[in-house]
């Protein structure tokens, strides 16, 4: 499964440099009735299941993944499932931190 991760990871960069993923998260939501490009949801598909994955096997730090998680809903914003999947994260931190005693 590793090297299966690694080979997707090694595509992304090829296929969706920094520069051209950088400029998804800053592009602002237009018409939210215009579908976004099929290249840019494909990208947005690809770095949810990189972030689920190291979320799974634990491949990261918290923090990473959670900006892991908030770039899938820049590069996407009209992905309802995006936004879910991140409060669904945002769920499991919180149901997983022990409570403080104050």
């Amino acid at each position: 499964m590793d090297r299966g991760i690694r080979t997707m990871r090694e595509c992304m960069k090829h296929y969706f440099p920094s520069s051209k993923i950088k400029a998804w998260e800053a592009a602002p939501l237009d018409d939210p009735n215009n579908p976004i490009p099929e290249e840019q949801e494909l990208c947005a598909k690809s770095l949810l299941l990189l972030a689920k994955f190291n979320d799974e096997k634990c491949n990261v730090d918290m923090d990473v993944n959670i900006k892991n998680y908030l770039q899938v809903t820049l590069v996407n914003k009209k992905s309802e499932k995006n936004f879910f999947q991140l409060a669904g994260y945002f769920d499991s931190i919180w149901t997983n931190q022990t409570p403080r005693k104050q």
